[in-house]
């Protein structure tokens, strides 16, 4: 029985550590992707326009192996989702992407001015410099 728990274990640590990135020290470089904003929800559309007014570029449906990123600030590995009810799906996409690399911000359905404000307050605390790069991007 205890070969089988240390078999188990020593499985999960390697499967777990095969997962982790490779951090790159070259630049990404984000295209641009227009016809994806159609796949966007109500909500998620409300939050992809109020940022890009405030200068802010935003990548829709960005693909993480077989996961889909909803919106993303991706040069910066920033991932936005909604919040979902279930809060074992909220944890699983945090702590998988979380693996690849991607810091994760999660928004909730009821959006607000105050929501937005305090999403770009959280986007900037995950990366302080973000504000100076991507906003008045022309």
């Amino acid at each position: 029985m205890l070969d089988l728990i240390i078999v188990v274990s020593i499985a999960v640590i390697v499967g777990l550590v095969s997962h982790i990135p490779i951090k790159s020290s070259r630049p990404r470089i984000t295209s641009v992707k227009e016809w994806k904003q159609n796949r966007l929800n109500e909500h998620e559309r409300m939050i992809y326009e109020w940022l890009t007014s405030k200068g802010y570029y935003v990548s829709c449906h960005i693909r993480e192996q077989n996961k889909v990123i909803p919106l993303a600030l991706e040069p910066f590995r920033i991932a936005l989702f909604e919040k979902n009810n279930n809060q074992l799906l909220n944890q699983f996409r945090l702590i998988y992407f979380s693996l690849k690399g991607w810091k994760s911000v999660f928004f909730s359905k009821e959006v607000t001015e105050d929501e937005l404000k305090g999403l770009i307050s959280e986007i900037e605390a995950l990366h302080g410099n973000v504000s100076n790069h991507l906003k008045h991007v022309q």
